[in-house]
């Protein structure tokens, strides 16, 4: 999974990427693809096959981190949103086109559905997101308990049931047919996926830190960690993304198996 945290400011690893295909390929279909407490994160060019479940963190405050150290720069609830989710490609896997509602050990609530939808009726950006605060009135840390935090979502694709938030740009969603299988050795990863023409001929951009923006609580930018700027050019294999690319973790989609991880 290529996913870029403001707070954490760090990149998956290909050992990471294997380690996220492995937990997919062995859940069950109740279970989610991808358990999210946080927000402003960075989601670009990723494939989900199923659920992703969204739970907010709200009885305890969590610490977030100055740029590349772990000097705490302060603390603040998980509210949930203020993510962006750019070029990836959603699956909905067995019965997982169904949204669930959840709650973890510790009670908390949540909501697990495949795509993007659990997302409608949030802000599409920060002025928005201002203007709600504003409208609200006066009032202390619960009043951004109750507006929801921003998001972006653009160029994503759907397939299989996998539904889009409403107002999406430029989403491309597909009720046709799809499939995944991985295929594990000692030293490699390979991946299969099979997907209709509408999906595989989507494109979506190279995308770069001027494109996400900086996370409202801690306004920071998503950059590499020597401070230069993030451009994800590459596809989970390696090969380069051209100006217009498929989305999700391939460059383009063919008919056999990818190696997408190795020693």
């Amino acid at each position: 999974m290529v996913k870029y945290n403001s707070t954490a400011r760090s990149r998956s690893s290909r050992l990471n990427i294997r380690k996220s295909f492995r937990s997919v390929s062995k859940k069950t279909s109740a279970a989610p693809s991808f358990d999210d407490y946080a927000q402003g994160a960075a989601f670009v060019n990723n494939l989900f096959a199923g659920r992703i479940r969204h739970t907010a963190v709200l009885d305890r405050s969590t610490p977030y981190h100055f740029p590349h150290v772990t000097d705490v720069a302060g603390e603040a609830f998980v509210y949930g949103g203020d993510d962006r989710y750019v070029n990836n490609l959603f699956l909905a896997v067995d019965d997982s086109a169904k949204p669930l509602c959840t709650a973890d050990a510790a009670g908390a609530a949540g909501m697990a559905e495949a795509g993007t939808a659990f997302f409608d009726g949030y802000p599409r950006s920060l002025e928005e997101y201002e203007q709600l605060i504003e409208e609200a009135g006066l009032g202390d840390e619960e009043l951004y308990r109750s507006v929801k935090q921003p998001v972006l979502l653009s160029s994503n694709a759907y397939v299989s049931g996998a539904k889009a938030a409403s107002g999406e740009a430029e989403a491309v969603v597909s009720g046709d047919g799809s499939s995944l299988a991985l295929r594990e050795t000692d030293d490699e990863l390979w991946m299969t996926v099979s997907l209709p023409e509408s999906i595989r001929s989507a494109t979506g951009p190279v995308i770069s830190t001027a494109d996400l923006g900086q996370p409202r609580i801690v306004e920071e930018y998503f950059e590499n960690p020597d401070g230069s700027p993030i451009v994800v050019d590459r596809d989970i294999t390696g090969a380069a993304r051209g100006a217009c690319s498929a989305r999700g973790p391939l460059a383009a989609y063919g008919d056999g198996e990818v190696l997408i991880w190795s020693k």
